[in-house]
């Protein structure tokens, strides 16, 4: 690929990202409270056993945010601290059946507000953005299965 379609390719993701969450997720009616709790959720089940440090970046929130919100978790019965066997000092966040409850209500709801935004498009719109969508996720996971 020419650098000036990688530069544009680069240009075009970091405005598709917002533009995706300002238009689908921002408005849903639930408070940024339970949108954080639903990310790291999904953080911690889908890469269990990380350090504090790993979520607090791919959160881009202070560890100290972390640690209070898997506090949080923790006492809604949503996650719980687990000791590494191998070294007492290591102790991991792993996600419950409460927090997988959890997820899917929440994955529940985010879906009927989408649902009621696309109501707005055309479907022959909907058509096109299911396809390229579909493929643009394709072409992800496969870079992500060769690492």
């Amino acid at each position: 690929m020419e650098e000036i379609n990688s530069r544009q390719l680069a240009v075009n993701l970091l405005a598709f990202i917002p533009y995706m969450f300002n238009n689908f997720i921002k408005d849903a009616a639930c408070d940024s409270s339970v949108k954080k709790k639903f990310y790291l959720l999904m953080l911690l089940k889908r890469n269990p056993n990380q350090s504090m440090t790993y979520y607090s970046e791919q959160m881009s929130l202070p560890k100290s945010n972390i640690t209070l919100l898997v506090d949080k978790l923790v006492k809604e019965g949503y996650a719980e601290r687990v000791s590494d066997d191998n070294d007492r000092r290591y102790v991991y966040t792993t996600i419950t059946d409460e927090g997988i409850g959890f997820i899917e209500e929440t994955t529940k709801h985010f879906e009927e507000h989408i649902l009621k935004k696309l109501e707005a498009y055309e479907e022959e719109d909907i058509e096109s953005l299911y396809i390229h969508i579909t493929r643009v996720m394709d072409i992800i996971k496969k870079q992500i299965n060769k690492n």
